[in-house]
């Protein structure tokens, strides 16, 4: 999920300066760099995504809310991370809007 922040920062500095965000996504997921977050997001799919994305969303958020509760036990501190994780999860539903006009 913090990857998914990752990637909704590259779309909107592709929307600043004019690029197509589907050819920049495309050339990424070959990148030395791609990422599975990248990999799983579906770019000009013929299938409505509505649905699928606000469950996914949830069980992200669900995912981070296990582990903020884990590293909490351990007295671990990854609020930061934590927070990341939740901004990129909330962004998912517009980065899959932008990737499926």
């Amino acid at each position: 999920m913090v990857n998914q922040e990752n990637i909704a920062e590259i779309l909107e500095l592709a929307t600043q300066l004019n690029l197509d965000a589907i050819p920049l996504v495309e050339v990424l997921k070959g990148a030395s760099g791609s990422s599975t977050a990248l990999e799983l997001i579906p770019v000009n799919s013929p299938v409505r995504l509505e649905g699928t994305v606000e469950h996914v969303h949830e069980v992200l958020l669900l995912d981070m809310e296990l582990f903020d509760t884990a590293m909490k036990e351990i007295d671990a501190h990854a609020d930061a991370i934590t927070a990341r994780a939740v901004v990129g999860a909330n962004r998912l539903p517009a980065i899959v809007g932008i990737l499926n006009p």
